[in-house]
């Protein structure tokens, strides 16, 4: 029971107005567009790995393991975010690396 009251206490579903993730992230908008990119060599910058596999949605699956994907989000700021922090949310389900527009590594992620 504890631990059904501390997911509850998380969870996108329920209570999500009044409970932790409902206060941390009032308000969100989802991302204009996510499109993937792959190599079967690891660790080449984007502009390297020129295949373009497409347009993906949330919950798509990628691999094979040890694989290297790039991913590039577009995201449009709505006016009502005017003035606020913005943030993205993204679990890849991995460890992952954001970089910049000129290939800058600008933030590392690991799967809490």
């Amino acid at each position: 029971a504890t631990l059904e009251r501390a997911e509850k206490f998380i969870s996108d579903t329920y209570f999500a107005d009044v409970n932790l993730r409902g206060r941390v992230y009032p308000d969100k908008e989802a991302v204009a567009s996510i499109h993937h990119y792959g190599n079967a060599k690891r660790f080449q910058l984007p502009a390297e790995a020129v295949e373009s596999r497409g347009e993906v949605k949330i919950g798509d699956s990628f691999g094979p393991t040890w694989a290297t994907h790039w991913f590039r989000v577009t995201a449009v700021i709505p006016e009502r975010f005017a003035g606020k922090e913005v943030r993205l949310r993204w679990n890849s389900g991995c460890e992952a690396m954001v970089y910049g527009p000129d290939h800058e590594p600008l933030q590392g992620l690991t799967e809490l």
